[in-house]
C-alpha cells in the first residue's frame, strides 16, 4: 500500500503544475524522439573555472561561496546551452576544521532552491571531518527565470536540460577538486538528486562513491505513474502536444526514457555504492530504485518502510550513515 502522505504532500504542495508552458521547442522534441538518442551517452564535459569567495568561520569549519560557468551544451542542428538566467552555476561548500581528502557533492530534489534543506544533511556529516558541496540546479533560486514566482520548470523539455546540466557540472565539480587534492569524492542525492547522483557517477571516467535514497532510474515513471502525474498541466500538455496522432502520456513516457540511465554501459565495471528505496513510495516506483541498482553494479540495496515524503522526515539517519560508511571503506 503506498504512502497517504506521499498523495496528501503532492496535493497540496503542487499547486502549480508542473509543465505551464508545454512542451517546449517542438523541433527539438521531435528530434530527440526521432533518433531515440540517450542524451546522457559519451558526452564531452568541459573543464570549468571556478571562482570562490572568502571563507567565514562556522560551527565545526568554514563556509565558502563559489561560481562558474556551467559546462552543459547539447549539439543537434545547433548548440545549445542554458539560458541567460541560469548559466551561472552556484555551490556552497562546508570545509572542516581539520585537513580532509573527502568531499560529499549534493544534489538537488525537485523543488530543492538555495541550500537549506542539503545544509541539515550536510552539516552533522561536516563534524565526521567531510568536506561538503552543496550544488544550485539550473531554473532553481539564483538560477531562476526572474519573471518565475515559484521553482516550476516552466515547460517538459526544461526538465531534461536541468538534469543534463547538473549531472554535468556535477561531473565537473568533480574533476576540479580531485585537481585540488580531494582523493575520495562522492555523488548523493535524495529523490531526483539520487537520480543525478548516480547517472553522473556512471558517466565519470574516474571512481566516486555513489549514494542515493529513494532515487528513480528516470523521470519516465515519476510523471506518468507516482504521485506527480496529477501535478502535471495537462490540459496545456494536450493543447502544445506537437505529436498530435500520440496521447501526451506516451509522448512524455516516450519522452523521457530517452534518459534512462540504463539504456548504455556505464564508464567503470563496479561501483562502491549504496541505494535506498521507499516500500510505501507513491512517487517512485519500487522496480525504478531496483533499476537503479541495477545500472550500479557492485552497489547494495535496502529499503525502508516508508513512502517518498517520509524518507525525506525518518529515512536522512540511515542516508548519512551510509554516506558515511562509503567514505570510510
Amino acid at each position: 500500500m503506498k504512502s497517504a502522505l506521499d498523495w496528501t504532500y503532492c496535493k497540496y504542495a503542487n499547486r502549480s503544475p508542473f509543465f505551464p508552458e508545454g512542451w517546449g521547442d517542438p523541433e527539438l522534441l521531435r528530434y530527440l524522439l526521432k533518433r531515440d538518442i540517450s542524451v546522457t551517452k559519451g558526452r564531452k564535459v568541459k573543464p570549468i573555472r571556478v571562482q570562490q569567495g572568502p571563507a567565514r568561520k562556522i560551527s565545526n569549519g568554514r563556509l565558502s561561496e563559489g561560481s562558474f560557468e556551467s559546462p552543459y551544451e547539447f549539439r543537434w542542428k545547433r548548440k545549445e546551452n542554458l539560458p541567460d538566467f541560469a548559466k551561472k552555476a552556484r555551490f556552497l561548500l562546508l570545509e572542516p576544521e581539520q585537513e580532509t581528502r573527502s568531499l560529499v557533492i549534493h544534489f538537488a530534489a525537485t523543488g530543492d532552491e538555495g541550500y537549506s534543506r542539503r545544509k541539515r544533511i550536510a552539516l552533522p556529516l561536516l563534524k565526521e571531518g567531510m568536506a561538503q558541496l552543496i550544488l544550485e540546479n539550473p531554473y532553481y533560486g539564483s538560477r531562476r527565470n526572474p519573471e518565475q514566482k515559484k521553482a516550476v520548470l516552466p515547460t517538459v523539455l526544461s526538465l531534461m536540460r536541468m538534469s543534463r546540466a547538473a549531472q554535468d557540472e556535477g561531473i565537473a565539480l568533480a574533476r576540479y577538486f580531485r585537481k585540488q587534492g580531494y582523493e575520495k569524492i562522492m555523488m548523493t542525492g535524495i529523490s531526483m538528486g539520487g537520480y543525478v547522483a548516480a547517472a553522473a557517477g556512471r558517466e565519470i571516467n574516474f571512481p566516486v562513491k555513489i549514494c542515493c535514497l529513494v532515487p528513480s532510474h528516470s523521470a519516465a515513471p515519476v510523471y506518468t505513474e507516482g504521485a506527480l502525474r496529477g501535478a502535471c498541466d495537462w490540459p496545456t500538455l494536450y493543447r502544445t502536444n506537437p505529436l498530435k496522432e500520440e496521447h501526451p502520456l506516451l509522448v512524455m513516457r516516450r519522452l523521457f526514457t530517452i534518459s534512462d540511465m540504463h539504456r548504455h554501459a556505464p564508464r567503470r565495471k563496479r561501483f562502491d555504492a549504496s541505494v535506498i528505496g521507499g516500500r510505501r513510495d507513491a512517487y517512485i516506483p519500487e522496480y525504478s530504485v531496483e533499476i537503479v541498482h541495477d545500472a550500479l553494479p557492485g552497489s547494495s540495496l535496502e529499503w525502508i518502510r516508508t513512502g517518498h515524503v517520509g524518507a525525506f522526515l525518518l529515512g536522512t539517519g540511515l542516508y548519512r550513515r551510509r554516506i558515511k560508511e562509503l567514505m570510510e571503506r
